[in-house]
């Protein structure tokens, strides 16, 4: 607009007047004449701080698209010194869009009223997660980080990173009392990163060990350095309580090896590093920042809210955050709810103006939905530990159907929500013409769907998804935590690469000549009868089971082979023949990532179509290349050609592609990994989610189950704890108790949070499932709502009438 800021009351008045004719042709109503709306959007000059709380379904994300574009348009600052941080790259992009949609939008409006307005670039704010900013913040003003050449590595790569080196940097060395197995002999330390679904033997394999190293290192960044690494230095809770000495000293030890020992070394940064690193870059970035603005605020950790508030430390930098503690479901992760608490207290202790807004009004959801979803809310917990807040609906929603809690056994439920969903038609491609279906989505503490051999029972996720798909429904899982599993074609390819260096044979051995099957890398004595030379040192062999699958269409011998997976191994051996033929300088230049390629170019592959299967393949190159990353400091890259020769008969291949098929075998064996999350086959299909990937999704209709899981002291102990507090707890058979009743209050809030958050996704209806004899302690029932069902009449569902169904409203 007009530069000239005497015309700044004029310039907000009319900017009000088109965002209300913008968000009438956007299809939303106008800003409330009254409320907060108005007050939100406007940047004042005596602003500093904005902390907006903002209840589900409140339009937050629309009042900070036009905040921003208030900053722009009126206050004319110049879109590179704004920035925004989301917490996923999804909500960064949606964000995005909308700015540039309501810009555009304003623009063309500004020009039917006669004012002409500058274009503010809105491409140029910065908007990303905090990591990606952080990154390109320190590649764009540190002259230090780009003469590094820093990069950012993401959780694949550094999860493959760790499991390939943490032996050596972390020290795990067997028969050393070295550093990580001294962590390791820690169970009151260990115990507080066991996973709660994980038996009392965690961590046993690689995988398992690797986990907890990440997660340790990530508390330890991202809390204790934040919190207590300061003059003078506060030890970690946990040597304060048990008496462990020298813990704190380890566990600064462990961090460093990390950060200085691999990553410095190959000038790398992970998640947790590029934030710590940022840190201290951060005082010479003020003079180019104006305001900064941050999303889903209640899920910050410590260290994100150390960056967020040293921004403070310039005058003419504002700060605005939007946020709902009801909806905080990350702290298993790290992040700290006190922080959405405390910013008004650090402000207070600092003299800066802090000012606090509230967005009540739910536009998602009908009325007795946001009532149930408040009933619940006030039942429970949440109403003493929560922000003061009255969540409503709209007057103009309409009251809606009953809230359903459907009872009976998991199989049955399934059967009747797949009955509901067919009778309303989702999930189905609509032909031309025919308006879009209603959106479903199924909502569970966990969607995996493996089969439990420990505990004898199919994942909920796989029941409820064969019982859809049966009606000829489409279902979209992205967190199946199948990926890995070897009839995927993540497992398929490493068994091929497996069967190329290493392949399994049947020979006769022993007195009897009895054929056995026999391969190079066994820790049998038989392995000598492999074809290929015995590697130098011992390797990992869980690639062979791969191998043996892929050979045998999922069984465990090698044989017969299907003729379609056949021609793969035949091209294989007149591949691996001819590269032990060229040698020398005459050998072809083939890498490991282009046989990968070669390999899915064949139709056995090939043929996947627009598939999950197809995006498992490029998991699989992603995670290859993680496995064998080129970096600045090392040769052990894809672009070096497959080598191999013959000795005596036998296939000799070096050291390096032993050491790929031992790692990146450990790592499927042990890992449950998602697929590729694609955003095409969420259109027109059933969503079976979490409740935490839930979290900013609206859907028509809202199927939740799994709602009384126990709730898990130990996210609310590590922070606690790693952030300097002595708070009292016992492991009992490397399980966590305390009767620390604040730790014990907080933990049933989380618990609660998960489930307020699932509830509140529904716009029209919504539907809650509860087995009673069901095996597993994530689907429990979940006592506030059996309490607001209580009294209210059950009658048999109409499609299976051993369900049965009870009715809520108010």
């Amino acid at each position: 607009m007009a530069r000239d800021t005497n015309q700044r009351p004029n310039l907000a008045s009319l900017f009000m007047q088109i965002v209300d004719t913008v968000l009438a042709e956007a299809g939303r109503r106008p800003l409330p004449s009254s409320g907060p709306q108005r007050a939100i959007i406007k940047v004042r000059d005596t602003d500093r701080v904005l902390q907006i709380v903002a209840g589900p379904g409140s339009g937050k994300t629309e009042m900070l698209v036009w905040r921003i574009l208030y900053e722009l348009l009126v206050r004319q600052t110049p879109a590179p010194q704004l920035i925004v941080t989301t917490f996923t790259r999804r909500a960064a992009t949606e964000l995005q869009v909308r700015l540039v949609e309501r810009c555009d939008s304003f623009l063309d409006q500004a020009r039917l009223l006669g004012r002409e307005v500058a274009d503010p670039h809105v491409h140029d704010v910065r908007i990303g997660t905090i990591h990606s900013l952080c990154d390109s913040l320190l590649a764009e003003f540190s002259d230090a980080y780009v003469a590094n050449g820093i990069q950012l590595i993401d959780e694949v790569e550094a999860t493959v990173r760790l499991a390939r080196e943490y032996r050596f940097v972390l020290g795990h060395i067997p028969g050393r009392r070295e550093l990580f197995i001294r962590l390791l002999d820690h169970d009151e330390l260990v115990a507080l990163f066991r996973p709660p679904w994980e038996d009392n033997t965690w961590p046993t394999s690689n995988m398992e060990r690797v986990e907890f190293a990440k997660a340790l290192i990530a508390q330890q960044v991202e809390t204790w350095k934040a919190r207590c690494d300061g003059t003078p230095r506060v030890n970690n809770g946990i040597e304060s309580v048990h008496g462990i000495v020298g813990l704190t000293d380890d566990l600064v030890e462990l961090e460093r090896r990390w950060r200085e020992d691999h990553l410095g070394r190959y000038n790398l940064a992970d998640f947790a590093t590029i934030q710590e690193m940022f840190r201290t870059h951060q005082p010479g970035l003020l003079a180019r920042v104006r305001h900064v603005f941050v999303d889903e605020f209640q899920d910050t950790n410590p260290i994100q809210f150390s960056i967020h508030t040293a921004w403070l430390a310039s005058p003419s930098i504002r700060l605005t955050v939007v946020g709902d503690d009801d909806q905080a479901v990350y702290r298993f992760r790290g992040s700290d709810l006190a922080c959405f608490a405390g910013l008004e207290p650090f402000c207070q202790h600092h003299n800066i103006a802090h000012r606090l807004e509230r967005l009540e009004t739910n536009y998602r959801s009908t009325k007795n939905i946001v009532a149930f979803t408040q009933a619940f809310r006030s039942t429970t917990v949440l109403s003493s530990l929560s922000m003061p807040k009255q969540i409503q609906a709209d007057n103009s929603s309409s009251q809606g159907a009953s809230v359903h809690l459907l009872e009976g056994t998991w199989s049955d439920l399934s059967r009747a929500v797949a009955s509901e969903i067919d009778r309303i038609g989702a999930g189905r491609i609509p032909t031309q013409g025919q308006s879009a279906p209603p959106s479903v989505a199924i909502l569970l503490f966990s969607t995996s769907e493996r089969r439990s051999e420990r505990h004898g029972w199919a994942a909920p996720g796989l029941t409820i998804r064969h019982a859809i798909e049966s009606r000829g429904i489409r279902v979209y899982n992205p967190r199946n935590k199948t990926a890995a599993q070897a009839d995927s074609s993540v497992g398929m390819l490493l068994g091929l690469l497996s069967y190329l260096v290493d392949p399994v044979t049947k020979e006769p051995v022993g007195a009897g000549g009895r054929d056995v099957m026999v391969w190079a890398s066994s820790h049998d004595p038989n392995n000598s009868a492999a074809l290929s030379q015995v590697p130098g040192h011992p390797i990992n062999d869980k690639h062979v089971g791969f191998q043996k699958k892929f050979r045998n269409a999922g069984g465990r011998g090698i044989g017969p082979t299907p003729p379609d997976r056949q021609q793969l191994l035949t091209l294989l051996d007149t591949l691996r023949d001819n590269l032990s033929r060229s040698g020398g300088s005459r050998s072809p230049r083939l890498t490991i990532a282009g046989l990968v390629y070669r390999l899915l170019a064949q139709p056995f592959f090939r043929n996947s179509g627009f598939t999950s299967e197809m995006f498992r393949q490029a998991l699989f190159t992603q995670l290859m290349e993680a496995n064998i990353a080129p970096t600045r400091l090392t040769t052990n890259s894809l672009d070096q050609p497959l080598e191999v020769g013959r000795q005596g008969g036998k296939y000799v291949w070096p050291d390096r592609f032993w050491d790929f098929l031992g790692h990146f075998g450990a790592l499927l064996d042990n890992a449950t990994m998602d697929d590729i999350e694609v955003e095409s086959f969420e259109d027109n299909a059933v969503l079976l989610i979490t409740f935490h990937q839930a979290k900013g999704l609206e859907f028509d209709h809202v199927y939740v189950a799994g709602m009384g899981r126990s709730p898990d002291v130990t996210p609310v102990l590590r922070t606690r704890l790693f952030s300097g507090e002595e708070i009292p707890y016992s492991v009992i058979n490397r399980s966590v108790t305390t009767s620390d009743p604040t730790v014990l209050g907080l933990a049933q809030a989380d618990r609660e949070r998960e489930v307020y958050v699932a509830m509140t996704r529904a716009r029209h209806s919504l539907t809650l499932l509860h087995d009673p004899s069901f095996g597993s302690d994530y689907m429990n029932g979940n006592l506030a709502i059996t309490q607001l069902f209580n009294r209210r009449p059950s009658s048999a569902h109409p499609d299976v009438p051993s369900v049965s169904v009870r009715e809520w409203a108010p």
